[in-house]
């Protein structure tokens, strides 16, 4: 009986390859013009207008929990230059925070929260007189200091409540 004898498939073999080579690479510039497209959509995409009320929030917080406690932990003198630059800020922030009142749901939380920050406002300015004024009675220094740190909760409080909106 003859012997088969197969004959290697080299062309066969090569075009399988060859096919698989060619689909290969389509596939990874499909992947690479995709990728590039999402990342230009990206870029282009503008980026959202930052919510007023989250500033705001950031805001009144920043004055709860650093400015207040700085302000009423300086020295006297140190206090007041620092009060003499950081005061327009509370009053901005007044004025921010009555702005969005009228606007958004629960317009009595921003006007409470409005209202805190003026009384805080009102009471570090009258602390950090009275501790540099040469003099002062140390009881009244401290009762206003005290009255500064109520003021500090009642800013706590409505920062919670708006938080919760």
């Amino acid at each position: 009986p003859p012997e088969e004898t197969t004959a290697p498939d080299d062309e066969s073999d090569d075009g399988d390859n060859t096919a698989l080579i060619v689909l290969a690479i389509i596939a990874a510039a499909g992947l690479l013009v995709a990728v590039i497209a999402l990342a230009t959509r990206r870029k282009s995409t503008p980026a959202p207008a930052s919510d007023p009320r989250r500033q705001v929030v950031a805001t009144a917080r920043w004055v709860h929990d650093q400015l207040s406690l700085e302000l009423l932990a300086l020295p006297p003198g140190e206090s007041q230059q620092r009060w003499a630059v950081e005061r327009s800020r509370l009053d901005r922030l007044v004025i921010d925070t009555r702005t969005i009142s009228p606007d958004r749901n629960a317009p009595q939380a921003w006007e409470t929260l409005a209202q805190s920050v003026a009384a805080l406002q009102s009471q570090l300015d009258t602390a950090i007189r009275l501790r540099a004024t040469p003099g002062a009675d140390a009881d009244l220094v401290r009762e206003s200091v005290d009255l500064a740190n109520g003021r500090r909760a009642a800013l706590q409080q409505a920062l919670l409540v708006v938080q919760q909106l």
